[in-house]
This record gives C-alpha cells, sequence and structure tokens, in this order.
C-alpha cells in the first residue's frame, strides 16, 4: 500500500481489520507483530525495526490504551471530532482479545489524530511558496517512536504543536465558548433605531449592556448606579473592545454591522473557533523567531518577535474578483520609491481604454512606456502605440514612476511568489477608515509602512527611524535587502 502522507483526510472504513492478518517482516531479535495489510506502511515500519507493543501486553500498554480511549471519547482536546478516529473498531478489537488487531486499530486512531492535530484534517489550502517556510512533515513511524519515549499519548498530542501562536489563542478560548454555549449566555437583541450611540437611555441599551456583559466586555456596577440604563463613556468603551474583537473598526456605535455580529450566537462562535483552529493547523509548527502574520479577514498585518505580537497595522486586501491569496513566503528585499509595473490584467481593462480615450492620461499619472524589463529600459513614447489593439502581451510595459502619488506609495515591501503579492505603502490613505477593507487587486496596503519599515530593516544600514525617514524622503529608488528573510504567513482567521 502507498504510504500515506498530509493531509491524512478520510480514511477508508476498509483500512484495517477488513484483511486476515499476515505476519510482517522483523529483524531478528524484534518481537513477532501482526497487523492487517491494510494499514499504512508507516505502521508496520515502527513495528519491523522492533517497535515495541504499545496498547496491549502489560500494565502501562493497558493505562496507555485507556488513555486513547478517553481522548477519543472527549471533545475538549483541540476542538477535532472525534468520530473519524475507529474508536469501535478499538473498541471490538479489545473485546476480541485480537492484541494484533487492536495494535493496528489503536496505533492508526493515534497516528491520525496527532496528524490531524499537527497539520490538519483536510488538504490545507494554505499555500507555502518557500521551502524554507515549510515544516518537516512527521511521519506515522515518528509519531509511534515519540509515543513509546514519552509514554503518555497526552503529551504527545501536546507537544506536537508548541510554538503556534495562533492555535495556542484558540485553544484557549474554545473552552470558554463551549461554556457559553451550554449556558446559553446570550441571545440575540434588537434594537428600535439603526444606530445606538453614547447618550442614548431605555430598553435598547439594557439590552446592550447586557449582551457586552455575557461576554466579559463590560462589568455592570455592583452597587447603585442610575436607574435608567444609560449610554455612557464606559459603554461605548465596551462597545469599541467588542469591535476591535470583531475586526471591526472602533467606533463606539451599535450600527447594523456590530449588531450583527453581537447577534451570533456561542454556538455559533464555537463553530468559528473549530474552523480557525483547522485553518491554524496548516501553518508550520515551528515559526521563526521574528516573522509577519497577515490576516485578510481583519485588515491586518502583525509583526512577531519572540512569540509576542509587537504591533499590528491595519491593511487593505484584494477586492471579492481580486482576492488575496492565502500563503506562506519570505520577505527578502525592500524597494524605497518603487515603480509601479502595471500588471497585464490592468494595462488591457483599465490603462489601455483610458490612454485611447486620452492620449495624455499616461502624463497625467506620472507613467511611461518603456521596451523591456530592465531598470534602465528605453522609454518609448506612447503615441506610437495603437491603445484599442492592446492585449498585454507586448515587449513593451508601462509603469508609473516613484513618487507620492505612485499606486505602491513610497516603499513596498517585497517576498517573491508566485501571485505578484507583496506589502505596499499607498497614498489612499482614507480607506483605511472604512470597516471592510477591500479595494486592492490582491496586493496588501498597509497603513503605517514606516513603522513596518524600521521593524524589517533592523540589522541593516538602514536601521532605525531616522535612517528609514532618509531613506524613504530621499526620493531616489533603492532597493535594501534584509539583515534575514522574515517568514510572511498571508492568511484568513476569522475569530
Amino acid at each position: 500500500m502507498e504510504q500515506i502522507r498530509r493531509p491524512f483526510g478520510a480514511l477508508s472504513a476498509a483500512l484495517l481489520l477488513t484483511a486476515a492478518p499476515v505476519a510482517f517482516a522483523q529483524e531478528a531479535d524484534a518481537p513477532a507483530h501482526t497487523l492487517s495489510v491494510e494499514a499504512p506502511v508507516e505502521l508496520h515500519a515502527y513495528y519491523d525495526q522492533g517497535g515495541k507493543r504499545l496498547w496491549s501486553g502489560d500494565r502501562e500498554a493497558r493505562r496507555r490504551l485507556d488513555e486513547l480511549v478517553s481522548v477519543l471519547e472527549s471533545d475538549t482536546y483541540s476542538g477535532i471530532a472525534r468520530t473519524r478516529y475507529g474508536l469501535d473498531r478499538i473498541r471490538a478489537a479489545k473485546d476480541s482479545a485480537n492484541a494484533d488487531a487492536l495494535e493496528a486499530a489503536a496505533s492508526l486512531a493515534f497516528t491520525s489524530l496527532a496528524l490531524d492535530l499537527r497539520s490538519g484534517r483536510i488538504d490545507p489550502l494554505i499555500n507555502i511558496t518557500e521551502d524554507a517556510v515549510a515544516e518537516r512533515e512527521a511521519s506515522r513511524t515518528e509519531i509511534l517512536k515519540m509515543l513509546a519515549e514519552k509514554g503518555s499519548v497526552e503529551d504527545v498530542l501536546r507537544n506536537l504543536r508548541t510554538d503556534n501562536p495562533v492555535q495556542k489563542e484558540l485553544l484557549a478560548i474554545l473552552d470558554r465558548y463551549k461554556r457559553y454555549a451550554e449556558e446559553e449566555a446570550w441571545s440575540p437583541i434588537t434594537i428600535s433605531s439603526d444606530v445606538l450611540e453614547e447618550g442614548a437611555t431605555g430598553d435598547d441599551v439594557a439590552a446592550v449592556i447586557d449582551r457586552l456583559a455575557a461576554e466579559g466586555f463590560y462589568s455592570k456596577p455592583r452597587f447603585g448606579g442610575s436607574s435608567t440604563p444609560t449610554y455612557d463613556s464606559g459603554v461605548a468603551e465596551a462597545v469599541k473592545r467588542f469591535q476591535k474583537s470583531r475586526g471591526i473598526v472602533p467606533d463606539g456605535v451599535v450600527g447594523p454591522n456590530t449588531l450583527e455580529r453581537m447577534n451570533e450566537t456561542p454556538q455559533q462562535l464555537v463553530e468559528k473557533i473549530r474552523l480557525n483552529l483547522e485553518r491554524a493547523r496548516w501553518l508550520p509548527q515551528d515559526f521563526a523567531d521574528r516573522y509577519l502574520m497577515v490576516n485578510i479577514a481583519d485588515f491586518t498585518v502583525g509583526a512577531w518577535e519572540d512569540e509576542k505580537q509587537k504591533f499590528s497595522i491595519r491593511t487593505v486586501v484584494g477586492t471579492d474578483y481580486n482576492k488575496t491569496p492565502v500563503f506562506a513566503d519570505e520577505m527578502e528585499y525592500v524597494v524605497a520609491n518603487p515603480y509601479w509595473n502595471i500588471p497585464a490584467s490592468i494595462l488591457v481593462n483599465e490603462i489601455a481604454p483610458q490612454q485611447a480615450k486620452d492620449p495624455g492620461y499616461l502624463a497625467s499619472k506620472n507613467m511611461e512606456v518603456v521596451e523591456g524589463w530592465g531598470d534602465d529600459a528605453p522609454v518609448i513614447d506612447p503615441s506610437q502605440i495603437d491603445w484599442n489593439t492592446v492585449t498585454g502581451n507586448e515587449t513593451w510595459r508601462v509603469r508609473q514612476r516613484g513618487g507620492p502619488n505612485n499606486a505602491l506609495g513610497l516603499i513596498k515591501f517585497m517576498f517573491p511568489n508566485d501571485y505578484a503579492v507583496y506589502l505596499h505603502d499607498t497614498p489612499a490613505e482614507s480607506l483605511f477608515d472604512e470597516t471592510r477593507r477591500t479595494f486592492s487587486h490582491g496586493c496588501i496596503r498597509v497603513e503605517e509602512p514606516r513603522k513596518l519599515a524600521e521593524w524589517v530593516l533592523e540589522g541593516t544600514e538602514w536601521e532605525g527611524r531616522d535612517r528609514v525617514d532618509q531613506l524613504i524622503d530621499s526620493g531616489e529608488r533603492r532597493t535594501v535587502s534584509l539583515a534575514e528573510p522574515i517568514p510572511v504567513y498571508v492568511t484568513y482567521f476569522t475569530v
């Protein structure tokens, strides 16, 4: 049977216990073990290499089996449904006293759970485009060896994901929201006006206060207080905290978007957390000391260092038509005062039609036509081109010169990838005040590019804010390599 590798998706029901047991070759000194012929090669390999029985035989093995069964029966470990791991097969093998079948069923269940925890249950939707960012895959053989060494099912499962801050945070809140769901901590609320803001009083305010308090965003006064519920500054600050937690611009006003998020039930939030846990498992197990985490869903990029987020910056991402992809790569360099090389799709659909109608359009946008792709490519007179027949396959290209009105702003942050996506400044600063910031063609615009540049350029000759300002304000186009590549994870987390 071909060795199964990540993502270890839906396992065939016939994988185990469907064929007569056959002896599997072992080293001369190894104890004899018999597994179902359909068991994955990596399970056979563990026993073939002399691995001890893990689930049958002595008292320690029986304790380990009881621990595995307890984990599979429980839904509290990490939000993965337990029905997928063949618990009934384990029980049947145990009841029949078939030690070989028990070894096969329990080892398959344990390694499948472990690999799901490490890498996710479904085919990862994040494309790791740089090998240096990817994790080394764990094999079933290695996981069984870890169990034989550590002895505890829980210890192995817990240690599989030790450095993923997203998963740590999600696991920390999952139990809390499951308690909210069990208690039915809040119900949907209604308000009688389109918006509710500071200064309002009455039943609508009482409903909002109760909803905020139920999720821990507001603490009601224990004694005293106004007999009439009032939307005061304390309530407004609580609303802002709630809005920040949901990726909404924190204006302290309960409008349609905020009300819609308040009316998500605890069970709906539990399911969101589970979905995001799955996405978190697609990320590498071991993160670098410094990395950037872009979250498309909440329009932010965070700078992480030594397992702590140093800062977070608002972003603008791709439109629904030009979605920003989910992927990971390494940032290698920045370009100050860059050219913007117009992508072929934008050239054909936007630039060429405008230039055909208005021969002065390119000049008005500080754009030029050049032959070839070198920085010193010769400039072509745009009047020599028939702009009505542009296909995007021409040998020439259109680029926008550097400057404050350049679409890329004054600096871009490059992590070369298959999608031609990168981080960059923008002159369209007003868009950062929008709640849903989906306005780009796929690249990621950052609100505070100088702050980001200061962080990524640490260890270079341009280290420090003063040097960053000099680099950008010089007006010269300059490429600066980073001291070390910085992993960039472009993700999509909704909680």
